[in-house]
């Protein structure tokens, strides 16, 4: 079961909700990531659906299909704990509940 949730910059106020890593439901493997070119986060979705132990899935590298939904030429990287801000890099916080979907 995927989960989204809510992150806000105390610093810019800029906020997004997204996975905040890695996360997968039945059919969708999702990464967050954090465009360069347009400063904001993502939820990503791989082209290879969640296999039938899902435990493997989160440390696979080999995961194809990411990119920022605004333009495939755009760079980005996945987004992590310390989960800093695209726009002002500070460390962003957590807020609110999380969402399950899957």
């Amino acid at each position: 079961m995927g989960m989204t949730r809510g992150f806000t910059c105390p610093n810019c106020e800029y906020s997004a909700e997204v996975a905040g890593g890695r996360t997968f439901g039945f059919y969708a493997v999702v990464e967050t990531i954090v465009c360069h070119d347009c400063q904001e986060l993502h939820d990503a979705t791989a082209n290879e659906k969640a296999p039938d132990i899902p435990g493997e899935i989160l440390t696979y590298e080999g995961l194809t299909g990411f990119r920022c939904p605004k333009s495939k030429k755009h760079s980005f990287a996945a987004w992590s704990d310390p989960w800093l801000c695209p726009k002002c890099e500070t460390p962003m916080e957590e807020d609110g509940i999380p969402l399950c979907w899957d």
